[in-house]
């Protein structure tokens, strides 16, 4: 075993640089994509930035941001809850009730008010459904 290995194992406790990496390697959501839904109305840009409706700027915090980018991704196929968790959280013990909270003010922002759901769909107990077909 080199030095360097050697000094390299005591600076970072046994599994951890692994688990680092790997944890990187989850959170990398394409950021530079611009995607939008097909109606027109909604456009994400990438994961880091806030959303557009109807061409007015939505500000969303950093969380529905992630959401609305992977459901984006994912327009008509079901995404379960354990992988948004998993995602959004990959560190962190969070449990359902705040990712509903999460889409709950989500859903505020880009429903239409007192309207059947346009955008996001719940899938009871699996997880969550964007609705209209996105395109990048």
């Amino acid at each position: 075993m080199s030095e360097e290995k050697i000094k390299h194992e005591d600076k970072y406790p046994s599994g951890m640089l692994q688990r680092v990496m790997y944890v990187n390697s989850m959170g990398q959501l394409d950021g530079e994509m611009l995607l939008y839904a097909e109606d027109g109305n909604l456009q994400q840009k990438s994961v880091f930035a806030n959303g557009i409706l109807n061409g007015e700027t939505i500000s969303l915090t950093p969380t529905e941001t992630k959401i609305l980018f992977i459901l984006m991704r994912n327009a008509g196929r079901t995404v379960t809850n354990d992988f948004l968790l998993r995602r959004i959280w990959p560190l962190d013990e969070i449990f359902e009730d705040t990712l509903r909270v999460h889409i709950h003010r989500l859903r505020q922002k880009i429903e239409a008010k007192g309207g059947e759901a346009r955008y996001i769909a719940t899938e009871r107990g699996i997880g969550y459904r964007f609705l209209v077909k996105a395109g990048a």
